[in-house]
């Protein structure tokens, strides 16, 4: 807003593509990034490393939790495990593992996954109960989305179709659809629960068709193509 130059962070190097994963905390005063188990935590906006450490290798999601803490969860191809990370920096705690064969995605609630072309559930406040069976979609999804409440799962099979399922349920019958231009490779809901980010691509480019789902079904999303 200030018109001021950005702000260099960190010395990653290039690691064959994998994919740099951050967040700011809830005051931004900080960011805390993670790659393939390498963790940095820099302040922000005087850009100073603060902390560097080390989690579990694989494909990670950082979701903020509370002022104090973040969820990392680290995927592996049949696995996924959670673990807290408190700030100030310490060590990590572990909430639980479990087995995946497909997509996840987390609120600092829950997390829901693919297992045995099914999607589940399980509660990250309360690991130890038994995971919900919400659906079984029949081709299983390639990428799904958890509302932030934690009530309603989007999911999507790499064609044009979005369909939604309630996590209160067990049902073969999704509960509303929405249609994107493009096939989906990727969902994200808004932190407010009220639209959703489909991600597509359009002649090898990436297209973001963002859905009001305060709206009817068949309303048009809003392209953002580059």
């Amino acid at each position: 807003r200030r018109g001021q130059a950005r702000l260099v962070l960190g010395d990653y190097v290039r690691s064959g593509g994998r994919a740099i994963n951050a967040r700011f905390t809830l005051d931004s005063k900080a960011l805390i990034a993670n790659r393939n188990g390498d963790v940095r935590l820099w302040s922000i906006p005087e850009g100073a490393e603060l902390y560097r450490g080390r989690t579990e290798p694989g494909v990670s999601s950082i979701v903020r939790t509370a002022r104090d803490a973040f969820l990392f969860l680290t995927a592996t191809p049949n696995r996924a495990l959670a673990q807290t990370w408190p700030l100030p920096p310490g060590r990590p705690s572990l909430i639980g593992s479990f087995d995946r064969t497909g997509p996840l995605s987390a609120t600092a609630e829950a997390v829901a996954y693919l297992w045995n072309n099914a999607i589940h559930v399980r509660s990250l406040r309360d690991f130890g109960a038994r995971p919900k069976l919400i659906a079984r979609t029949g081709k299983p999804p390639t990428s799904l989305a958890l509302s932030p409440d934690a009530t309603v799962v989007a999911s999507a099979d790499s064609t044009e179709e979005i369909k939604f399922w309630s996590a209160a349920s067990n049902s073969s019958d999704s509960i509303a659809g929405r249609e994107a231009p493009a096939a989906v490779v990727g969902l994200t809901y808004s932190g407010s629960g009220k639209s959703l980010v489909a991600v597509s691509f359009a002649r090898g480019y990436p297209m973001y068709s963002v859905f009001d789902l305060t709206g009817p079904e068949n309303l048009v999303p809003t392209l953002l193509a580059k």
